[in-house]
Formats: C-alpha cells, sequence, structure tokens
C-alpha cells in the first residue's frame, strides 16, 4: 500500500488527535521500557530527529492556530530534562540565549497557562 493509501485509510479510521493520543501511549510505554530496560538501547542511534521534528512542526502549528502557547509537558517531566531539551533544540538550529529571550517574551505567552 502507498504512503498515500495508508494516509487516507488512516484518516478516515481516527482522527488525528486520536491516533496522536494512541501514538503518545504507546511512545511513553516504548520510552520507559527502553528506560527500565536490563539492556539498554544504544542511546545515540534512536531516532530523535525523526521524531522530534514532526513534533516541533505540529506543536508550533498548533500553538498559532490557539493564539497561545499550549502547555507541552506535564510535570513528571523535571527541569533538568525540559532545559536539557530546550538546549538542544536552540543548538540544532545555531540560536542563542538572546534569541531565546525574544521569542520567551512574545504576546502569545500567557502566564495563566495551566502548569
Amino acid at each position: 500500500m502507498s504512503r498515500s493509501s495508508n494516509v487516507a485509510f488512516i484518516d478516515a479510521a481516527q482522527s488525528p488527535e486520536s491516533e496522536l493520543a494512541d501514538i503518545g501511549l504507546r511512545l511513553e510505554l516504548i520510552v520507559t521500557a527502553a528506560i527500565n530496560s536490563d539492556i539498554p538501547p544504544n542511546w545515540e542511534s534512536l531516532p530523535f530527529t525523526e521524531l522530534l521534528t514532526p513534533l516541533t512542526k505540529l506543536y508550533a502549528v498548533a500553538c498559532e492556530a490557539a493564539g497561545r502557547e499550549i502547555t507541552p509537558v506535564t510535570q513528571e517531566a523535571t527541569p533538568t530534562e525540559v532545559v536539557m531539551l530546550a538546549c538542544a533544540l536552540l543548538r540544532a538550529q545555531d540560536l542563542n540565549p538572546f534569541d531565546l529571550a525574544l521569542w520567551f517574551s512574545r504576546a502569545t505567552h500567557s502566564n495563566n497557562l495551566p502548569r
């Protein structure tokens, strides 16, 4: 079956929200198993770019459509983990703390976001 056929089949079967929720639950199970495994995976070979690039694009579109930031992680992610990812994302695009400061103060940020 071609990719376009797969997409059409998936769209007819489930809404994007439902399908992404299913993927999120499955990903959580896979990640938990990998972290807790007696035989850990080759961490550097994990497909971070294939996972984070589409999620980054989806998150940006969703925030723009909502006109505000949407809370991207739960309290389960520690501050250290969040900052590690934020720094890696900035470095991946050759951005610096000044660039971050410009975006951090954008009007779409709301101090009333759920935590």
